[in-house]
């Protein structure tokens, strides 16, 4: 019993040591500090207390080998997600969240996601990273990438690709999301702003003592983070390549962008990558569509929707011995790859200005070349010019629309919930210039239900349900509506 357990324990060791070291695929051993930093310059509110804004930066490099440095565990970077607005919280407090936070995501990931069911949350926490803590950095002055993290989160929500990109010889940066005066994003316009002033603190901050190459940045930006990536590139002329992971921005949210006060489209002339999750006809990519440079690809995965763009799942797939393939976890990898490439093809090689770049399409990426143009046309009008100037102009245009009804839908559910008066115009017009599409009247009939207009949607249903009788979210929504009577 006892040579077993030793026997167990010296695997352990040597599957903690080998994961630290450089893979036969990687370039680098991976670097990882963190700075403890406070932009006086703001304040920002915890529970009742006003206290200068807290910045807690992240910071991944490429690191020189030393086999005798152990490598970080998952909870040491965890529990930086405890401590990112109280630097001097109580371990112990630390210890409490950390675990509640793994316990609560790691639920999630067993039901979603195929997630080997007898991982323990300590198994979790105990898990090694690639990265090694406050490691030597080699000698050499690397391209830098800003990363955005989502709405109020913590870098450490991508920190496998964060790493990933360490080991190909690119310094990474990061703090985490917030409000523009406490944790929370509750205006998106105002967060967005702030998002963009902590991204150039940090980059300043780390300017002033570390040797990198800051004429030649890359962002990306995962979901309200990527706004944030577009408007930094807008105000900083050394971007040179910025990279969305299902960015707001390419869905309900580019109304929100046009908004503030330093977006003009017109600057938009870096290379672009978007990457959207797995549902069709859910965005017209307007950002995408409306920017003027030819350097710009738009693919989508295939198996993953908006969550599976976090790295936490495949961290908890490593802890497990029944865990199997699936798709989500080879799809994070797949990001991987294809955000690396991106950013090697537009930071490192010759030809900056190279339209060659390109990612296979394999069972998990797809190249979406659908021309969403004269739907975006359509957006930015109702942006610019109001809603009733631009359904005039749809409807004396309407043999360009002939066949994108979906299009229009699409145009018309970004307002949809928020602005249902906006919504039903858009619905209207499209009931109107497609009379053969239960789709336009179903969503109309949504519009009306929405605003609480029952006996419309109930007419819009109706005639939804005598174009197709037999879809069931039609039936659906008629029962809700008929019950909302």
């Amino acid at each position: 019993m006892q040579k077993n357990i030793i026997l167990i324990c010296l695997l352990l060791l040597v599957f903690k040591s080998s994961y630290c070291q450089v893979d036969r695929k990687d370039r680098y051993n991976v670097g990882f500090k963190y700075f403890k930093a406070t932009d006086n310059s703001r304040n920002y509110i915890i529970g009742h207390d006003t206290v200068n804004r807290p910045m807690l930066i992240h910071f991944w490099y490429p690191s020189q080998n030393n086999p005798e440095l152990k490598c970080m565990s998952f909870k040491d970077y965890i529990d930086l997600i405890a401590i990112r607005e109280d630097f001097e919280r109580e371990q112990q407090d630390i210890d409490k969240i950390s675990n509640n936070f793994v316990n609560a995501y790691l639920g999630f990931s067993k039901q979603q996601f195929g997630i080997d069911t007898s991982i323990t949350t300590e198994e979790v926490l105990n898990s090694p990273v690639k990265a090694i803590l406050n490691a030597k950095p080699i000698d050499n002055k690397f391209s830098l990438i800003i990363y955005a993290p989502s709405n109020s989160k913590s870098a450490v929500q991508n920190h496998i690709m964060c790493e990933y990109l360490a080991s190909n010889g690119y310094c990474v940066v990061s703090v985490g999301s917030a409000g523009h005066e406490s944790l929370k994003r509750y205006d998106q316009r105002k967060a967005t702003v702030a998002q963009v002033r902590d991204m150039e603190f940090s980059v300043k901050y780390i300017s002033d003592s570390l040797k990198l190459d800051f004429s030649n940045i890359g962002l990306f930006g995962f979901s309200t983070g990527g706004m944030a990536t577009i408007i930094y590139q807008m105000q900083n002329p050394e971007v040179k390549a910025v990279a969305s992971l299902d960015g707001s921005h390419e869905y309900g949210l580019y109304s929100v962008l046009n908004k503030i006060e330093k977006f003009t489209i017109d600057k938009a002339d870096t290379p672009y990558l978007m990457i959207a999750n797995k549902y069709k006809d859910f965005s017209i990519f307007p950002y995408y569509s409306s920017i003027s440079t030819e350097d710009k690809h738009l693919y989508q995965m295939t198996a993953i929707g908006h969550n599976g763009f976090i790295s936490y799942w495949q961290q908890f797939a490593m802890c497990g011995k029944n865990s199997k393939a699936n798709n989500t976890t080879e799809s994070y990898t797949v990001l991987c790859k294809s955000l690396t490439s991106f950013f090697n093809d537009k930071l490192k090689s010759g030809n900056k200005d190279s339209k060659e770049f390109e990612i296979q399409n394999n069972k998990l990426i797809q190249k979406n070349g659908t021309d969403y143009n004269i739907a975006a046309q359509l957006l930015n009008r109702i942006i610019q010019d109001g809603v009733d100037n631009s359904m005039s102009w749809l409807k004396s245009n309407k043999v360009l629309f002939k066949g994108k009804a979906n299009m229009i839908n699409v145009v018309g559910k970004m307002y949809l919930g928020n602005q249902n008066d906006i919504a039903i115009k858009i619905f209207t017009a499209n009931t109107e210039i497609h009379p053969a599409s239960w789709e336009a009247f179903y969503n109309l009939a949504r519009a009306y239900k929405e605003s609480k207009q029952i006996n419309a949607a109930k007419s819009e249903i109706t005639k939804a349900r005598n174009i197709n009788n037999e879809n069931e979210d039609i039936q659906k929504l008629y029962d809700e509506i008929i019950n909302a009577e």
